[in-house]
């Protein structure tokens, strides 16, 4: 009669294993599908820089703002995975963009983005402004820096900005990042050390994750956002400043190296920075990256923080990216700043 139960109940335990897992795997595969369909995946996987904008993506989103006004992105992407902006089958300048999210997440269409608002006001003075901007949403400035010198071989522009934001100095650092970073990001990214060489991460999780058809579900990503924010509960509990404060050390000499470098790739041509962290882009450390590195900065923390206290419209649903009229009112900025500057 115990042998029964023993056998009833290992049945029942696996009827009910094969069951949870049965319904893991259909809510897995509806997701996957809904996304596809709806709001697909803009990033493809990469060997060397572990994610990059797809190449020939065109997709309208419809995306909602802070505001919870509802909106239609028109997003697209090259040959090269670069978004395209302004009239380029017109005779003219080329802009070249290189960011994070700030410049390639969908927030915006591609011709409402804040460089093709620049591009736009730049060409009412009889000469045509175009261009591309390149990155990817999450991007370090190592990641930038490997991508541009592939941009290099094809692009040449008469004007390069570089879209800078406050968690670069983080995604520089492996350690840093590692404690209190995006995991789906600091497991996929390459990291550049601080005695020039790459920083080497050996570990079976990361290896299966940073495969192809892995990194590029979304389940995973949604699951790895989650595995996250446990860590960064955990990882509060426990924190050690001081280490911190040495990694925070570390990633500001990793990023003036990065920068350096980015600069000397186009050596002739004018070459701009813009920090869309206003409160970022009067520090002392920002401040010696700019004059270090010989960008120039272009100024635009201080108006963005007033169009903020006057209550503007101006951002994404997530309270920090702009939407359409944000990056409006950031590329009207950009504009006569340079103006001034120039």
């Amino acid at each position: 009669m115990l042998k029964l139960l023993q056998k009833l109940l290992i049945n029942k335990i696996s009827q009910i294993i094969i069951l949870v897992t049965l319904i893991i795997i259909i809510t897995a595969i509806l997701i996957e599908l809904y996304f596809n369909a709806f709001r697909p995946n803009y990033h493809a996987f990469d060997e060397n820089l572990g994610w990059k904008m797809k190449k020939n993506f065109n997709f309208s989103y419809k995306q909602k703002d802070f505001y919870n006004n509802s909106y239609i992105v028109n997003f697209t992407t090259n040959e090269e995975g670069l978004r395209p902006f302004g009239n380029e089958n017109k005779e003219g300048k080329k802009i070249l963009i290189l960011g994070d999210s700030f410049t390639m997440d969908p927030y915006a269409s591609n011709n409402d983005m804040w460089y093709a608002v620049l591009a736009n006001e730049l060409s009412k003075d009889k000469i045509n402004y175009y261009g591309y901007a390149a990155g990817a949403g999450g991007y370090g400035t190592f990641q930038q820096f490997i991508l541009l010198r592939e941009i290099k071989k094809k692009l040449t522009p008469d004007i390069f900005i570089l879209q800078f934001c406050s968690n670069d100095y983080m995604n520089n650092h492996y350690n840093w990042e590692r404690k209190e970073g995006a995991m789906g990001q600091y497991i996929r990214r390459p990291y550049f050390g601080i005695n020039d060489t790459l920083v080497e991460k050996k570990n079976i999780f990361y290896s299966i994750i940073n495969s192809k058809k892995i990194s590029e579900l979304k389940i995973v990503n949604i699951l790895l956002f989650q595995l996250s924010n446990l860590n960064h509960k955990i990882f509060n509990k426990k924190q050690d400043l001081e280490k911190i404060n040495t990694f925070k050390n570390q990633a500001n000499f990793i990023t003036l190296e990065l920068l350096i470098r980015i600069r000397s790739i186009y050596p002739n041509t004018r070459a701009y920075i813009i920090n869309c962290d206003s409160n970022d882009e009067k520090t002392e450390i920002f401040k010696n990256l700019v004059l270090k590195s010989n960008f120039i900065l272009i100024p635009t923390g201080e108006k963005m923080k007033q169009y903020k206290l006057n209550k503007k419209k101006i951002f994404y649903k997530d309270g920090s990216h702009y939407n359409t009229l944000g990056n409006k009112l950031l590329g009207l900025e950009i504009y006569n700043q340079l103006q001034k500057i120039n």
